[in-house]
């Protein structure tokens, strides 16, 4: 077609396409942070195959309307062609930009309206959520209360008692995971045994799968549960808006996004209690046409929920009064109340014949754990944690408190009791000390409340395509995804930086950017997250409350890829901006994410990024490492996400002449491993040598002992193997990796 035969339409449209796959090329190939401003990664050749592919297909597809889908992304591929040095711009570098490009995506999937049944959606979520409990098996295991809860009903199963002492004393727990585990109890029993602080419900629940398959059996039933969660989601908002598409991508966004997404597998007691109150606000909406067994059914199910955490009771007259509400015919409401009665009275005797007292609270001590002191730290940190907040991970469920407020338009019942269930979890949550649940994936007290969050969504989905709502959900998906890929980046480790943002940055960190309410071991670091955390949290909760105030607009005026355009750089300011409020340091790792891949525009040219760069500025001490000031050691650099590999560490340090070298202290998250080698000292610095093993999250490297030194630079390089090096021998960085190579004794080697 001659150029004077392009129209701007056309012109915008293939834009659009080379925009989508430039970002998409971006985020795969990774960034890295460098002296001479960002390094970005080249992605590896299958990678970068697919997401051609991807932005040739969703061309094709879209190419009978001319949606410039993807020309709002292109601020991204310019500013980093031109702005690099703005620090809004590098956190949008690497593999958060996934995040955005799956916006345009979930633009393209709302215009098109996609519809399956939902014998087919159920069978879909349960294919993804058996893969998830697989993979979480494999690499997370049972973590936090999980073996608690298989330790009962592996006692019910093989003595037929709750007492549990036997059971760890006998370390019968080995059968489901290799670490020693105490006993969770506060309070024995009337003659001293040993009960568990957790409640028998679940552990009743997953008995027949233990006793079939164990705890991988318990763990895929788990998934069933999450998954007909799911299913009851999308029959939750099909009956409520009588839109089977509309409910089909709302189920699908809740499906795949934290928290569900998260507990797939997972042995906690909140994907059933969620399924139960899903499943009682969808049976009881119309009461008129509800059967009396079924009436009965619903109540037990109600009445069920106190025996799986004590603090689900006060669901209980909720819901109730929602079914009550409907109609008020003496038979019916006693079939729906009377299972309740029961279970209340059963659950006081329980306790009384296991520990001589009424009230299950008893069981958790006298301690005063619930304070409303805690409310500064417990509510913001709910919702903007960053290893715990909900809207850090699923920001789309900002979009569900202005739902709320359209639900009481149109159902003021529903609406009313959606709104006590919520007010309820976070007075019963807030005011506690746990209110992060413990060591387990994010929004854990949030997930009972996961089909209340989806119908409010579903007010504003409703309402057309919106790009706010989109660049939400993207970011939605991408953790979600991300953490089903890899389980052990979102099982928490409480230290106050979020291992999924750790390992899936650019040439920015995220942690950085990101508000922490959890105390770290550093007492420096809290110091420096206290200070942040409440002006981070307001930064990003004026974005969430600007993207959810132009998503109640009925009819948008700009064209939808300026409206995108918008949004992204409205995200990249609330980026700079929390950089320039953040006092957090990275430690090296925005440094080390490239350090086996080819990168660009480093000096202008191409260059394998074997070696990463950083100073002490990137540290949470200052230049001067003084060994009686960190006698547990100064990390030059934490949680470093290294590939397996061999590694020379050197570090260009001035010190006193005649001073003792210190000695490099190699850290990791697995059980114990060799330290770093010291292989060789020079006159601007020291060398050490380290094996990074295949099963490594992410390494720690600190100076310990020795003498006072004053640390410029650190500098780490990949020891690359004869072959590989051969293929680029002219390189310097090569030349000198191969000689290290010859001359450095390795770790577990047995010499020079």
């Amino acid at each position: 077609m001659p150029p004077a035969m392009i129209d701007r339409k056309t012109l915008f449209y293939w834009t659009g396409w080379v925009a989508w796959t430039a970002v998409a090329l971006i985020a795969l190939g990774g960034a890295a942070s460098q002296p001479e401003g960002i390094s970005i990664g080249t992605p590896r050749p299958l990678a970068a195959a697919a997401a051609i592919v991807c932005g040739v297909a969703l061309s094709v597809w879209t190419r009978r309307n001319k949606i410039a889908w993807g020309l709002g992304l292109l601020p991204i591929p310019l500013a980093l062609m031109f702005c690099r040095q703005v620090s809004g711009f590098a956190a949008f570098t690497g593999f958060p930009l996934l995040a955005l490009s799956g916006s345009v995506v979930v633009l393209a999937l709302w215009r098109a309206q996609v519809r399956i049944s939902g014998r087919a959606f159920f069978l879909c979520i349960l294919a993804v959520y058996l893969v998830v409990a697989a993979r979480a098996q494999k690499k997370a295991g049972p973590e936090g209360d999980e073996p608690h809860y298989l330790i009962v009903a592996d006692s019910l199963l093989h003595d037929g008692d709750l007492e549990v002492e036997r059971e760890f004393r006998e370390r019968r727990y080995r059968r489901f995971t290799s670490r020693d585990i105490e006993p969770h109890y506060i309070v024995r029993g009337r003659e001293g045994e040993i009960y568990s602080v957790h409640a028998i419900g679940l552990s009743l629940l997953i008995l027949p799968a233990y006793a079939i398959g164990g705890y991988p059996a318990a763990s895929f039933f788990m998934a069933f549960l999450a998954a007909l969660l799911a299913w009851e989601i999308r029959e939750m908002i099909r009956r409520h808006t009588s839109r089977p598409g509309l409910a089909t991508g709302v189920g699908g966004l809740v499906a795949l996004s934290p928290p569900l997404c998260h507990y797939a597998g997972l042995i906690f007691t909140e994907a059933p209690a969620a399924l139960i109150v899903c499943w009682s606000m969808r049976s009881l909406r119309d009461t008129r046409g509800i059967s009396l067994v079924r009436r009965i059914a619903v109540g037990c199910a109600i009445a069920f929920l106190p025996w799986l955490n004590v603090r689900y009771a006060v669901f209980v007259p909720i819901l109730l009064l929602y079914g009550l509400s409907g109609e008020l015919k003496i038979r019916s409401g006693a079939a729906l109340a009377a299972p309740s009665v029961i279970s209340g009275l059963l659950v006081g005797v329980y306790h009384h014949v296991l520990y001589g007292f009424f009230d299950p609270r008893r069981i958790y001590g006298r301690r005063p754990e619930h304070s409303f002191t805690n409310v500064s730290e417990g509510l913001p940190g709910i919702f903007f944690d960053q290893e715990f907040g909900l809207l850090i991970y699923a920001p789309v469920f900002a979009m569900a408190m202005a739902g709320m407020i359209l639900l009481f338009r149109r159902h003021f019942r529903l609406a009313m009791t959606s709104a006590l269930l919520s007010l309820s979890v976070l007075i019963t949550v807030a005011p506690w000390h746990m209110w992060r649940g413990g060591w387990n994936p994010p929004a854990r007290f949030i997930v009972p409340l996961v089909a209340i969050l989806a119908l409010a969504l579903s007010e504003i989905i409703g309402r057309g395509p919106r790009v706010a709502v989109a660049l939400f959900a993207g970011w939605s998906l991408w953790t979600g995804i991300g953490g089903m890929f890899e389980p052990r980046l979102v099982h928490r480790d409480r230290d106050g930086t979020a291992p999924f943002f750790r390992a899936s940055s650019g040439a920015l960190e995220w942690t950085m950017l990101l508000p922490s309410y959890v105390a770290p071991p550093d007492e420096r670091a809290y110091d420096r997250a206290w200070n942040d955390r409440d002006r981070l949290s307001l930064v990003w909760g004026a974005a969430l409350l600007i993207g959810t105030l132009t998503s109640l607009r009925r009819r948008p005026r700009l064209p939808e890829e300026i409206r995108t355009a918008a949004a992204v750089i409205l995200s990249v300011i609330a980026a700079g901006a929390s950089s320039c409020l953040s006092t957090g340091r990275s430690e090296g790792r925005d440094a080390v994410r490239l350090i086996e891949r080819n990168d660009v525009f480093t000096s202008g040219r191409a260059m394998l990024a074997n070696t990463a760069r950083w100073g002490t500025d990137s540290l949470l001490w200052g230049p001067t490492y003084e060994p009686h000031r960190f006698p547990s050691g100064a990390v030059i650099g934490g949680r470093l996400p290294l590939p397996p590999g061999r590694y020379l560490l050197e570090l260009k340090a001035e010190g006193p002449s005649g001073s003792v070298d210190p000695r490099i202290e190699l850290r990791t998250e697995t059980p114990r491993r060799p330290p770093a080698r010291r292989i060789a000292a020079s006159l601007h610095g020291n060398r050490w040598s380290f094996e990074v093993m295949t099963d490594e999250v992410a390494v720690t490297l600190a100076l310990k002992e020795g003498g006072p030194l004053i640390v410029r630079e650190i500098r780490l390089k990949r020891l690359i193997c004869e072959s590989r090096s051969s293929l680029r021998s002219g390189h310097p960085e090569f030349v000198q990796s191969r000689s290290l190579r010859r001359e450095a004794p390795m770790l577990g080697s047995a010499g020079p």
